[in-house]
């Protein structure tokens, strides 16, 4: 005869998806992260979340710190937490703002300046972090443009940078997508607006999400990930 214990724990991770105002991103985002089952994804906007952050193993802050809306208290409370974020550079994004939030990216110029269009000009050879399918990286390369703040960009030493943006048909080495691991808190940006467009393109191209879906699902499992 002999005694044991099952114990059963909930290993669902639950991700804040916080935006500054309505956009059709939002949508495709939390549709591509809650593809994997064990994600449970939570929508608000800035001016009207009451949560408590510590709830949350990650957050995805779409357009903030934010023009026109206070949203540095609540990155504030985030950073105390330690929780990872992911930063999606809109329009509304105060740059100054997003400057002093983070110390991944750095972005110097005009704020008021038309934003960019950039297509994606892949990195995979030196990203190592996590792997992406070279299919993936061939089909984001193919993708409509998305907005990206004007300026000149810095990344910090620490920085893996999985996309790099592409000015009409030059390449820069300024990130599109990029991470770092190596603080308490993970910390990713994504510098540029209009992922929707991708989910859509995509799926007339191939009648499937499914480098959408990796590259939105492998950033938030990286993200996510604890240290040890």
């Amino acid at each position: 005869q002999q005694s044991f214990f099952v114990e059963v724990v909930d290993n669902r991770q639950k991700i804040l998806l916080l935006a500054a105002s309505p956009h059709p991103d939002l949508a495709s985002i939390r549709q591509a992260i809650e593809v994997n089952k064990n994600y449970e994804v939570t929508t608000d906007f800035a001016s009207t979340f009451k949560g408590n952050v510590r709830d949350f193993n990650v957050a995805v802050l779409h357009g903030m710190p934010a023009k026109n809306a206070s949203s540095e208290t609540i990155i504030g409370q985030l950073k105390t937490a330690s929780i990872p974020i992911l930063y999606v550079l809109t329009e509304q994004t105060d740059i100054g703002a997003f400057n002093r939030a983070q110390t991944l990216v750095q972005i110097n110029g005009n704020g008021n300046a038309k934003p960019n269009d950039v297509r994606v000009k892949a990195n995979g050879d030196k990203f190592t972090i996590f792997t992406v399918e070279p299919q993936t990286l061939a089909t984001l390369e193919q993708l409509p443009p998305l907005k990206a703040p004007f300026g000149s960009y810095q990344t910090a030493p620490n920085a893996q940078t999985l996309l790099l943006q592409k000015v009409g048909s030059t390449p820069t080495t300024y990130p599109l997508l990029t991470y770092t691991g190596a603080s308490d808190a993970k910390v990713g940006v994504l510098a540029g607006e209009g992922i929707f467009r991708w989910k859509f393109y995509e799926y007339k191209s191939s009648q499937n999400n499914n480098s959408f879906n990796e590259l939105v699902t492998k950033s938030i499992q990286y993200l996510s990930a604890k240290n040890d």
